[in-house]
């Protein structure tokens, strides 16, 4: 934001600035940048697509939460368009106009076609995208709403023989099926919604109830790879982010482990468990000073086993050659725990091997 609206010299339409960001986010990385979902899909194949000329009502006056949260969405489209159609150039040529005084229409319009050529294409590359979500090898996925007297699971079966892709049907009966803690009928049910739309994220994702299952089940390398796949779509799934980072910790994958880690700090901070797994990875690939620190923003966090940790920091400090910050350290262990047998045995060790001072105190 800051780099086009002084680009534009803050001349530029909302839709556009937020349009470019969002593209920038999926360009970084497609888990952060919003994508096509059911909802998307069903607006964009409807009436809701807004066409590019009128897209700034789309921010000023939105029919709901909705329509704003899918206006981000289409802007960040449009944008993709012009790139992939007309090249990244003109978009800059866009917006040095935009700079200069001209209006975003005729700026579009200067620098590619005519708004009802733009128009139009758009509408047929959006659309695109909605058909190709769901499109599963055995067919399209069917995305409407049954119309159902009853959602027990035999109703329900009944009804997906006839409709063996109803995404919504299959929600309904995975449910179900978790409701009454199924979990090894449950499984299949989740691992056919996970094929049709394996991109799902948000706490109600097929993904997320099929990790859920796979832990109950204990089959942990199922859940572990499932796991893996989740996290990279996923940019807000703080507690996906530290399980994998156990399992993966429990495998001794340091980096696995240090890459969850740091997935769970960007989300929350201030939490003490991703920094207590950033300093065991850091630990075990002999990166001293990145585990210290990681030790003692735990400490700062109120962590569990204060003793320990300031232990495991005795420890580091002392590799790295500070025999007085690991001193204190080690004491601090022992004023919360004082019969700590293995930081008393630390701190007779540092005693030991503290030079004498030279001159009184």
């Amino acid at each position: 934001h800051v780099i086009t609206l002084n680009k534009t010299r803050n001349r530029m339409p909302r839709w556009l600035s937020e349009g470019i960001s969002v593209y920038e986010e999926r360009q970084r990385n497609p888990a952060w940048g919003q994508t096509m979902t059911p909802v998307f899909r069903e607006m964009t194949l409807g009436d809701d697509l807004t066409p590019v000329s009128e897209l700034s009502a789309a921010f000023l006056s939105p029919k709901s939460s909705t329509h704003l949260s899918f206006a981000y969405y289409e802007s960040s489209l449009v944008v993709e368009f012009l790139i992939e159609r007309y090249g990244f150039p003109a978009l800059l040529k866009i917006l040095e106009d935009l700079a200069a005084g001209v209006a975003i229409n005729p700026a579009i319009e200067r620098r590619t076609d005519s708004l009802d050529l733009i128009e139009t294409e758009f509408a047929d590359f959006a659309r695109s995208r909605a058909n190709a979500l769901g499109n599963h090898p055995d067919g399209p996925v069917d995305w409407s709403s049954p119309t159902l007297t009853d959602t027990r699971p035999e109703t329900l079966q009944q009804y997906l023989q006839d409709h063996p892709l109803n995404y919504n049907a299959l929600m309904l009966q995975a449910k179900s099926l978790l409701e009454q803690e199924r979990w090894t009928d449950a499984r299949p049910v989740l691992e056919q919604l996970v094929r049709l739309y394996p991109t799902a994220t948000g706490s109600q994702a097929p993904a997320r109830q099929l990790i859920s299952v796979l832990n109950k089940l204990n089959d942990v390398e199922a859940e572990r790879e499932l796991l893996t796949t989740y996290c990279q779509q996923d940019a807000a799934a703080p507690f996906s982010y530290r399980r994998l980072a156990e399992l993966e910790a429990s495998r001794k994958n340091w980096e696995a482990v240090r890459l969850n880690a740091e997935r769970e700090l960007a989300v929350n901070p201030l939490t003490p468990a991703p920094h207590l797994h950033l300093a065991l990875a850091a630990e075990q690939t002999g990166h001293l000073p990145q585990a210290l620190k990681a030790l003692q923003s735990a400490l700062a966090l109120n962590a569990v086993d204060a003793a320990l940790l300031h232990y495991r920091s005795a420890r580091l400090l002392q590799q790295q050659g500070d025999l007085a910050a690991a001193r204190r350290s080690v004491l601090k262990s022992l004023e919360v725990a004082p019969r700590y047998r293995d930081a008393q045995k630390l701190l007779l060790e540092l005693v030991e091997n503290t030079p004498a001072p030279t001159a009184a105190p």
